[in-house]
């Protein structure tokens, strides 16, 4: 869905390599403090602009950094 909202695109070996550090990032985000509810839930995207997370808090800026520290690791996406 990003590559497609974004405009992106990559091959079949990219994708593989991005599902495996979407599966290393998801399993790492587990602790993180994640609402319940599915009204807290939506708090997590600025709605005025559409379904786009919301910088401003705290649990986007943490899976941001897992994405990112994740993504530097790995020379493969560079």
């Amino acid at each position: 869905m990003w590559l497609s909202s974004n405009g992106a695109s990559c091959d079949w070996l990219e994708r593989a390599q991005l599902i495996e550090a979407c599966l290393v990032v998801a399993i790492n985000a587990l602790d993180l403090p994640f609402p319940q509810a599915e009204a807290d839930l939506v708090q997590l995207f600025n709605l005025t602009r559409g379904w786009f997370l919301d910088y401003r808090k705290p649990v986007v800026q943490d899976v941001h950094y897992l994405c990112a520290t994740c993504l530097s690791r790995d020379s493969s996406f560079t």
